[in-house]
């Protein structure tokens, strides 16, 4: 069992200028281009990082499209959520 404060070995700091993206006017006609390009390669972007869509996407929302997206690939289910 490990007691106190035990010395920091290693650490890694990233600073990120834009983390978080903020829609434009033109988000919508740039993702009818990039999602397409993206499933074409069987890449699935979902959740609010992964389609962009802040304003829409809560937790909640991100894993029932993930859950959507898994049932799609492996049971070729219809996504509920798009």
């Amino acid at each position: 069992m490990v007691t106190g404060h035990p010395d920091v070995v290693s650490l890694h700091v990233e600073e990120v200028p834009y983390a978080y993206p903020v829609p434009t006017l033109g988000r919508d006609a740039a993702l009818h281009t990039v999602l397409p390009w993206f499933e074409q390669r069987h890449i699935h972007p979902r959740g609010r990082f992964g389609t962009w869509r802040y304003e829409i996407g809560n937790m909640d929302h991100a894993v029932k499209m993930g859950t959507d997206v898994a049932r799609r690939i492996v049971a070729d289910d219809p996504e509920e959520l798009v």
